[in-house]
């Protein structure tokens, strides 16, 4: 919903290579710049009104370097 800050996160460069790892059988790049950018770049690009952040959730770790559980809900 806010256009410059979705536009400087899709041109962001960290300089890291891909990081690709296995994952519930998909390949996945396990940085998080780079899965927030393709979070981003499906939202604003696709013909979908829906994603599916399966990568951005694997790259996000916990304080453990953990995955991003999403079948456990965390709130106060």
């Amino acid at each position: 919903m806010i256009p410059p800050l979705r536009y400087n996160l899709l041109s962001a460069d960290d300089n890291a290579d891909e990081d690709i790892k296995l994952y519930k059988g998909d390949y996945i790049d396990d940085n998080v710049l780079h899965q927030l950018q393709h979070v981003m770049a499906n939202l604003e690009l696709s013909e979908r009104s829906d994603y599916l952040p399966k990568g951005f959730c694997f790259a996000f770790k916990d304080f453990e370097g953990l995955p991003t559980n999403t079948g456990e809900q965390k709130d106060a």
